[in-house]
């Protein structure tokens, strides 16, 4: 698990933070990725965020009432903090299965899959290799992207792009949407 160090909270919608970016600040590996990625998918399937927490201790209830309490020897992981010792202390409420909270109709291998990205311990968690070959994303495995998801990225300028400032990185955006705006039809609603 390659872990780097960046600001989650930057760069992580509340509703999909991953449990390690809420007792860990700016840990960040691709295991994140993949928990973002399983409640994305949930909130495809439930039409609502799977946790919508309050703030970030709401959120670590949500998280620990849905995947279980971690075992102690999990928790060891983490430095200690406050929400490491609000999670000690917490008592779960009895958590629902995967199939009660969401409609019924939904495929099997859609729950499955969910139940793949959305554990608490990142080691066990989906790797994207993992994600791609299952049975749920078999439609969508055509094979071309194979050799994509076997071979390593290798992002020459990333160091640069943690570098950048945050003002700069708004006003690329700010140009990117003010050339989409220039070429919409005058007559075509912005949403």
């Amino acid at each position: 698990m390659a872990l780097r160090q960046t600001s989650l909270t930057r760069v992580t919608t509340p509703y999909y933070i991953a449990p390690e970016g809420i007792l860990v600040k700016d840990l960040y590996s691709t295991s994140v990725d993949i928990w973002a990625l399983g409640c994305i998918v949930a909130e495809m399937l439930k039409r609502h965020p799977l946790f919508e927490g309050r703030d970030r201790k709401h959120q670590l209830q949500l998280i620990v009432d849905f995947c279980g309490k971690p075992e102690d020897e999990e928790l060891k992981e983490y430095p200690e903090s406050t929400k490491k010792q609000f999670l000690n202390s917490y008592q779960a409420c009895c958590s629902s299965s995967i199939e009660e909270l969401f409609p019924r109709g939904i495929d099997d291998m859609a729950l499955d899959f969910l139940k793949k990205l959305l554990v608490f311990k990142p080691s066990k968690r989906y790797t994207a290799v993992q994600c791609y070959e299952h049975p749920y994303l078999s439609p969508l495995n055509t094979g071309v992207y194979k050799e994509y998801v076997n071979s390593d990225i290798v992002l020459d300028d990333m160091e640069y792009a943690y570098e950048t400032p945050e003002e700069e990185w708004r006003f690329r955006l700010w140009k990117e949407i003010n050339h989409y705006q220039r070429l919409r039809p005058l007559d075509q609603p912005s949403e």
